[in-house]
């Protein structure tokens, strides 16, 4: 038999699925982005935390929290989660 060709998944989470985690503590996309990390590489664009940090105010009112609070979820999502740096990312843009 030949050689098994091995295959690795990894997943990059945008900031549609981080936010929507923020919004709905008890939605689909907090248990994804809960879980995730603990089964797969997982990582996030650089640029994200800065998106998310220019629409926290948004983010917090959709959420009926404080953007204090926001924040603290936010970094608490982000530490179990690898960030890819922007510029490693960009010159993939045009095959995505």
């Amino acid at each position: 038999m030949g050689e098994v060709e091995k295959r690795y998944a990894a997943v990059v989470f945008d900031a549609n699925v981080i936010i929507a985690a923020l919004v709905r503590e008890q939605g689909f996309n907090r248990y994804i982005v809960s879980l995730t990390p603990s089964i797969y590489p997982t990582y996030y664009v650089e640029a994200l935390r800065d998106e998310i940090r220019d629409h926290i105010g948004e983010i917090a009112q959709k959420a009926g929290k404080s953007s204090d609070e926001i924040l603290l979820a936010l970094e608490s999502v982000l530490k179990r989660v690898k960030a890819l740096p922007d510029e490693e990312v960009t010159r993939y843009l045009s095959e995505a």
